[in-house]
Protein backbone atom coordinates (compact mmCIF):
# COMPACT_ATOMS: atom_id res chain seq x y z
CA UNK A 1 0.00 0.00 0.00
CA UNK A 2 1.71 3.48 -1.24
CA UNK A 3 2.11 5.89 1.85
CA UNK A 4 -0.73 8.49 1.95
CA UNK A 5 -0.46 11.67 0.17
CA UNK A 6 0.32 14.77 2.15
CA UNK A 7 -2.98 17.21 2.75
CA UNK A 8 -2.12 20.88 1.86
CA UNK A 9 -3.63 23.18 3.48
CA UNK A 10 -4.58 27.13 1.71
CA UNK A 11 -4.14 28.52 4.85
CA UNK A 12 -0.84 26.79 5.52
CA UNK A 13 2.36 29.18 4.91
CA UNK A 14 4.60 26.17 4.19
CA UNK A 15 2.55 24.94 1.17
CA UNK A 16 2.05 28.33 -0.10
CA UNK A 17 3.75 28.27 -3.77
CA UNK A 18 2.20 31.25 -5.86
CA UNK A 19 3.12 34.09 -3.80
CA UNK A 20 2.37 37.64 -5.42
CA UNK A 21 5.42 39.55 -6.23
CA UNK A 22 4.71 43.29 -4.29
CA UNK A 23 6.43 46.23 -4.87
CA UNK A 24 5.91 49.60 -3.42
CA UNK A 25 3.63 51.87 -5.74
CA UNK A 26 1.58 49.31 -7.29
CA UNK A 27 -1.96 49.49 -7.07
CA UNK A 28 -4.27 46.60 -5.95
CA UNK A 29 -7.50 45.97 -5.65
CA UNK A 30 -9.19 44.55 -2.46
CA UNK A 31 -11.78 41.77 -1.86
CA UNK A 32 -13.79 44.77 0.61
CA UNK A 33 -14.77 47.76 -0.17
CA UNK A 34 -13.29 50.25 2.32
CA UNK A 35 -15.87 52.12 4.10
CA UNK A 36 -15.39 55.26 1.51
CA UNK A 37 -16.46 53.36 -0.94
CA UNK A 38 -12.92 52.87 -2.65
CA UNK A 39 -11.62 49.06 -3.05
CA UNK A 40 -8.53 50.45 -4.76
CA UNK A 41 -5.33 50.75 -2.67
CA UNK A 42 -1.24 51.49 -3.54
CA UNK A 43 1.46 49.33 -1.65
CA UNK A 44 3.65 52.17 0.20
CA UNK A 45 5.59 49.51 2.10
CA UNK A 46 6.66 45.94 2.12
CA UNK A 47 8.60 43.82 4.20
CA UNK A 48 6.88 40.85 6.90
CA UNK A 49 3.92 43.80 6.98
CA UNK A 50 2.70 45.56 4.11
CA UNK A 51 1.48 48.96 3.97
CA UNK A 52 -1.57 50.56 1.71
CA UNK A 53 -3.22 53.35 1.21
CA UNK A 54 -6.78 53.76 0.14
CA UNK A 55 -6.65 56.19 -3.09
CA UNK A 56 -10.58 57.30 -1.81
CA UNK A 57 -9.88 58.55 1.60
CA UNK A 58 -5.87 58.19 1.56
CA UNK A 59 -5.98 56.14 4.60
CA UNK A 60 -3.42 53.82 5.92
CA UNK A 61 -3.26 50.99 6.86
CA UNK A 62 -0.88 47.40 7.83
CA UNK A 63 -1.58 44.18 7.02
CA UNK A 64 0.81 41.00 7.93
CA UNK A 65 1.74 39.68 4.31
CA UNK A 66 -0.59 36.54 4.61
CA UNK A 67 -3.46 38.65 5.18
CA UNK A 68 -2.64 41.12 2.08
CA UNK A 69 -2.06 37.93 0.13
CA UNK A 70 -5.73 36.74 0.87
CA UNK A 71 -7.13 40.06 0.81
CA UNK A 72 -6.40 40.80 -2.91
CA UNK A 73 -8.61 40.52 -5.63
CA UNK A 74 -6.55 41.74 -8.93
CA UNK A 75 -3.35 43.37 -9.20
CA UNK A 76 -4.19 47.38 -11.02
CA UNK A 77 -1.28 48.72 -12.50
CA UNK A 78 2.08 47.94 -12.26
CA UNK A 79 5.53 46.60 -13.81
CA UNK A 80 8.26 44.87 -12.04
CA UNK A 81 10.17 48.21 -11.19
CA UNK A 82 6.88 49.57 -9.73
CA UNK A 83 5.93 51.96 -12.46
CA UNK A 84 2.39 51.90 -14.24
CA UNK A 85 1.25 50.10 -17.42
CA UNK A 86 -1.30 49.64 -19.40
CA UNK A 87 -4.58 48.35 -17.29
CA UNK A 88 -6.14 44.92 -18.10
CA UNK A 89 -8.54 45.05 -20.98
CA UNK A 90 -7.59 48.64 -21.80
CA UNK A 91 -6.29 49.35 -25.40
CA UNK A 92 -2.42 49.32 -25.73
CA UNK A 93 -1.00 52.89 -25.11
CA UNK A 94 -3.63 53.91 -22.84
CA UNK A 95 -3.69 53.90 -18.98
CA UNK A 96 -6.98 53.15 -17.08
CA UNK A 97 -6.44 55.11 -13.91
Amino acid sequence: MPPAEPSVHSDCVICMTNRIQISVGMKVRLRKLHPCGSDVWVVTRTGADIGIVCSGCARRVMLEREVFERRVRTVLDTDEHGTETDAPGAPPGENNT
